[in-house]
């Protein structure tokens, strides 16, 4: 419900309540799979809005204006299975160390950016092993390393590739594979659209930042429209087996929403 059902929701609410009121409504697909609907927009330059747009997203109400990007990779290491008990350094364990590795050489995982989290190496896929007994002959990982707001997203990866053809490609024991490079992002802060969002929340507004990949990447670097990141809920119950907003927040984010769309 809170990704992104319950934005949508609260958009048609605050939509019906304004209907003198022109705005441009952009609906996408695949957002988590590459973000192909915002990717290859079409959109006239009449309908474009020139002061930044709103990418509904749960941000507890808070204005994004900055948003992380990320590496994402797959890594295979193989290695010669044995009796467990002998010991040596199996594919699951040189795996790990690999990936402590690049938490330790990669400095653009050291940068900082006072609006979002620190940047992580994130375990999202695991592969490994047959049998309690015997060590593991192939370990597979995906890992996503995030790229905050100021990082060159190429040059991180150049940086990255570095560590890993030194580690991987000289032994002949490992691979890697990039699957996909987000950009990280800012808008600026006196963007007329954060303007009228102060506006419309008072003393409830705040700055803050998307420790996520959003639609407002392409629609900013493919297609010149700023965006903030904005909506009700909070993204930590999002993909989880319990996803939920309240409805309070849902209503609130909705006032908003009507108070901006009639500032124009």
């Amino acid at each position: 419900m809170v990704d992104t059902k319950g934005q949508l929701a609260s958009l048609l609410d605050a939509l019906a309540s304004e209907p003198d009121t022109a705005a441009t409504v952009v609906v996408c697909c695949d957002e988590e799979s590459g973000g192909l609907g915002s990717q290859r927009l079409d959109l006239p330059e009449s309908l474009r809005p020139a002061e930044g747009g709103i990418v509904l997203e749960p941000t507890g109400l808070g204005v994004s204006v900055a948003q992380s990007g990320c590496i994402d990779l797959e890594i295979r290491i193989d290695r010669e299975p044995r009796h467990m008990a002998v010991g040596g350094v199996s594919a699951a364990d040189e795996l790990l160390r690999i990936l402590e590795l690049l938490r330790a050489e990669c400095s653009f995982l050291r940068h900082t950016n006072p609006l979002v989290p620190p940047p992580r190496v994130h375990l999202g896929v695991l592969q490994a092993g047959e049998h309690l007994w015997r060590t593991p002959a192939t370990a597979a990982a995906q890992v996503s390393l995030t790229l905050l707001p100021q990082v060159d997203a190429a040059e991180a990866r150049g940086e990255l590739e570095a560590v890993l053809s030194t580690e991987l490609g000289e032994s002949g024991k490992g691979s890697y594979r990039v699957i996909d490079v987000c950009e990280p992002i800012q808008v600026p802060q006196d963007l007329p659209v954060v303007s009228r969002l102060r506006e419309a929340m008072g003393r409830g507004f705040r700055l803050t930042g998307m420790p996520s990949w959003t639609d407002a990447t392409h629609l900013l670097l493919r297609h010149g429209i700023p965006c903030v990141v904005f909506g009700a809920g909070d993204l930590d119950s999002a993909h989880s087996d319990r996803e939920w907003v309240r409805v309070r927040d849902l209503v609130d984010l909705s006032s908003i929403l009507r108070r901006v769309l009639r500032s124009y």
